[in-house]
């Protein structure tokens, strides 16, 4: 069997998080012996469902309860698994690429690193850090969108550079939802006009333009609400100003949901006004639950699957937003989702091609 590891800070429920999950629940568990590595904690629910399905879960920050040892101490328990575990292959994602330096596993291990933000946010640190990764290690880059690949292939001197569809499991998007059922459950209006956003609250998401926006819809529909699933470190700075504008009962915020497909089909529209995206995932899935969605220019067009979504320019302003996003609700042209080459079941076929090629390279 080939090992696997896969390096991810923790489990809550972002894109990239998801997506480890995903893999690691997808993948052909008679050709691969999977295990994953966490410096946090979370108690997120996807730790269950992993544990269920018998994936491994190692969260290095259990063994340390001071906090002044920690840091170091996580570094050197994550070489000592690495080194116990001796993987055929490293799949690092997000900030974990410091571990594989610091652990230096057995060099005839293979390194598999997904870029899952714009290359804009990349640090000099983890630029330095991967090239170093690059130059001892045989290195397959994942990128999640063509523009990305090209950038990456520059930027590292590179030539292999692998663009995947992050993915997502539509089977949860084929059923039939009753909308009224589920606003009961979550206690939310079932006459209300519901707009839901999908995503971790920081800066980058974009949150204050986002309250800016609801704010304009409400002037056009009384009976607006929003849905934010998610959390973060600006998720109080988010409630503050809501409740400021006198919306304290014009909202709701839901955290690590496993339910994210149902929760978005009990919805009306979505809005997504991140200031830049890698790819933006949620997208796709606010289009698989045949949404109306408005989306900012920094999301990459590619997340473009169906007529009814729009990307727009951040500076039009939020009234213009509003309006828009309006306008789409009332669309009477018959939705159309484009979603075959979104589907997980597919994007994993294609990771365990490319796994095969590294072993056999």
């Amino acid at each position: 069997m080939i090992k696997v590891v896969f390096l991810i800070h923790g489990f809550n429920t972002g894109g990239a998080e998801t997506l480890v999950k995903n893999y690691a629940l997808f993948l052909d568990k008679e050709k691969y012996d999977i295990a994953i590595l966490c410096i946090e904690h979370r108690e997120s629910p996807y730790e269950k469902i992993l544990k269920e399905a018998g994936i491994k879960v190692i969260y290095v920050c259990d063994y340390f309860r001071n906090k002044f040892s920690r840091k170091l101490g996580i570094k050197f328990k994550m070489r000592r698994i690495i080194r116990k575990i001796k993987p055929d292959i490293i799949h690092s994602h997000l900030l974990m690429n410091t571990y594989i330096k610091f652990s230096k596993p057995n060099k005839n291990t293979k390194i598999c690193y997904t870029q899952h933000y714009d290359l804009s946010r990349m640090t000099k640190k983890e630029y330095i850090i991967l090239k170093w990764i690059i130059k001892h290690y045989k290195t397959t880059i994942i990128a999640i969108n063509d523009d990305m690949c090209t950038e990456l292939n520059r930027k590292f001197y590179v030539n292999n550079t692998v663009v995947l569809n992050n993915g997502i499991n539509l089977e949860p998007y084929e059923k039939k939802v009753e909308k009224d059922e589920i606003r009961k459950n979550i206690s939310i209006p079932t006459d209300a006009f519901v707009i839901v956003h999908v995503g971790r609250f920081a800066e980058v998401k974009n949150h204050k333009f986002l309250v800016e926006v609801f704010n304009s819809i409400k002037k056009i529909k009384n009976n607006a609400y929003l849905l934010m699933i998610g959390s973060g470190k600006t998720e109080n700075n988010v409630v503050e100003e809501l409740n400021g504008l006198g919306l304290d009962n014009s909202y709701k915020i839901l955290h690590n949901r496993t339910d994210v497909p149902e929760l978005l089909m009990a919805s009306d529209a979505a809005i997504f006004p991140s200031v830049t995206e890698g790819l933006g995932i949620a997208v796709i899935e606010m289009q698989a639950a045949h949404l109306p969605v408005v989306a900012s220019k920094g999301v990459p067009q590619k997340t473009k699957i169906s007529n009814y979504i729009e990307y727009l320019d951040l500076n039009i302003g939020a009234e213009q937003w509003a309006k828009q996003l309006v306008g789409l609700t009332e669309q009477n042209e018959k939705y159309f989702v484009y979603l075959k080459e979104w589907d997980i079941k597919e994007s994993v076929k294609r990771l365990e091609k490319l796994y095969t090629e590294m072993i056999n390279k």
